[in-house]
């Protein structure tokens, strides 16, 4: 008996772990446990049960609670106003989300890093693969094809609707797209040998069901390796962009000795601000990256690898001095807390919140209102207790008039 309970505990046991450890470890540890476990019927059914509850607790956990990826979940957030703001990060668009995944894959960016591509497309695609063993294992009228596909959709749509209604990650279509394609093709691949294992634990009746089988399996394996691949000689020249285009350290090699005289001199322009140094010939500065020598100019002209960083600059001990490009708000809430903004027509105008700004003891924050197109625009900037509404109106020169709504 102590024998048989240690048999019994032993994957269970890892299992909880896994379940804690990461998603897709343990979507694929339960596959492995509950398709190579072999135990009498009564036992395995035991087995498959405990597996089967941990799966779905698994997913609302990682669906509703996860702090590994950000969700927390709480009634009292749980507003009419939160809701619609929430909204604004939802994607209801077929397709949206994964095309452009799949355009930042070839691309390298601070905010879509390899780790975010790989949980959204694979791990959106195979977390639902699971079911393809249950299912049909507790389930039996869901056996069909087309009974199992129905289920399948219906199931990653409440998911989703599941997040949506506790307002936790984004409700996103095309999760719904993905965690349905990769069950359904799975188990369309694999539908004769999970049912036939089930109705009397036999994979392959004769050596050429085992050759299709094993056909099967390799083509799992082949596929895998290939998205494995990919993803490996993608991580590798991430990193190598990083390590090329990123830098720590930037050294003036003989700052301030040209600069004798004060003139102001521009050098540079980004999309908010003009750049300016107290330096009659700015072009003969030298600055090193890296051990690698380069005048200023050339940097700020971007014939160097390295990304154009300002305040890097700064730190080294520039006086640089900064030109708004475009009309400031500051608005200054009585309690701020991460405040949203929205303008009604994005053709129209463009609003970019900057940097903190300290008036009179208070945290405020900086608005940039950048003119796109003629035409008018409401801009609303949201605090928690707080809305300012402000009207713009932009003329065909691109001039930009802008009044506060009483």
């Amino acid at each position: 008996m102590k024998k048989e309970y240690i048999y019994y505990s032993f994957p269970l046991f890892f299992s909880i772990l896994f379940l804690f450890t990461g998603n897709l470890i343990y979507i694929l540890a339960s596959i492995l446990i509950s398709s190579f476990i072999f135990f009498k019927k009564r036992k395995f059914k035991v087995l498959m049960l405990s597996l089967f509850l941990i799966y779905i607790s698994g997913i609302l956990y990682y669906t509703l609670f996860s702090p590994l990826y950000n969700r927390n979940f709480s009634v009292t957030g749980l507003t009419f106003e939160a809701f619609i703001n929430y909204l604004k990060s939802c994607n209801f668009i077929p397709f949206k989300t994964i095309f452009s995944y799949i355009k930042q894959f070839f691309i390298f960016s601070e905010e879509i890093t390899q780790e975010v591509i790989l949980l959204n497309l694979i791990g959106n695609f195979i977390c639902l693969i699971p079911l393809c063993i249950f299912i049909p294992f507790f389930f039996k009228k869901f056996k069909k094809r087309k009974k199992f596909i129905f289920l399948i959709i219906l199931l990653a749509f409440i998911i989703e609707l599941l997040q949506l209604i506790t307002m936790n990650g984004s409700f996103d279509v095309d999760d719904i797209i993905l965690n349905s394609t990769g069950c359904i093709l799975f188990y369309l691949l694999f539908y004769t040998e999970i049912n036939r294992f089930y109705d009397s634990f036999i994979i392959a009746n004769n050596v050429k069901e085992i050759i299709i089988f094993s056909f099967k399996i390799l083509l799992v394996i082949t596929i895998s390796l290939i998205i494995a691949i990919l993803f490996g000689v993608r991580s590798v020249k991430e990193k190598k962009y990083w390590d090329d285009y990123h830098f720590e350290e930037l050294e003036l090699i003989n700052y301030p000795e040209v600069c004798t005289m004060k003139d102001k001199n521009f050098i540079y322009e980004d999309n908010l601000f003009k750049y300016y140094i107290n330096c009659s010939s700015p072009k003969d500065i030298l600055i090193s990256i890296n051990n690698n020598n380069f005048s200023l100019m050339d940097y700020l002209e971007g014939k160097t690898k390295y990304p154009i960083l300002i305040h890097m600059l700064e730190s080294a001990g520039m006086k640089i001095e900064k030109e708004d490009k475009y009309e400031k708000l500051v608005v200054c809430p009585k309690e701020i807390s991460s405040p949203n903004y929205r303008a009604d027509d994005y053709s129209v105008v463009d609003i970019v919140q900057t940097e903190d700004v300290i008036q009179n003891s208070r945290v405020c924050k900086a608005f940039y209102i950048i003119p796109l197109a003629e035409g008018n625009s409401e801009l609303t900037i949201e605090f928690d207790n707080e809305k300012i509404t402000y009207h713009a109106t932009i003329d065909k020169n691109k001039n930009l008039d802008i009044q506060l709504n009483e």
